[in-house]
């Protein structure tokens, strides 16, 4: 995946920089997560390791542990975003 630069959000976030705000990562996170049929209720738990740039290429992985959906945002291999979301429906 890659969010252009002339992405709305990145608008003014910042001049000459752009940097993907947090919150159109976690909006692609839980894209990928309602695309694999998940019912997610919200994120518990986000930690950002390293900025996501405007034109960078970006994966996303989920994982579906014994009682969790882990998240990971990785750029070139590296770990930019990762953390849990509550997806409550599949554990029950």
């Amino acid at each position: 995946m890659i969010i252009p630069a002339n992405h709305p959000a990145l608008a003014g976030h910042f001049p000459d920089n752009p940097l993907v705000p947090g919150v159109v990562i976690l909006d692609f996170v839980l894209q990928k997560a309602r695309k694999k049929g998940l019912q997610v209720t919200g994120i518990s738990r986000t930690k950002f390791i390293a900025p996501l740039r405007a034109e960078t290429p970006f994966e996303i992985e989920i994982s579906l542990l014994k009682q969790a959906c882990e998240f990971r945002v990785l750029a070139a291999g590296d770990t930019l975003v990762h953390g849990t979301l509550n997806c409550p429906d599949h554990f029950s």
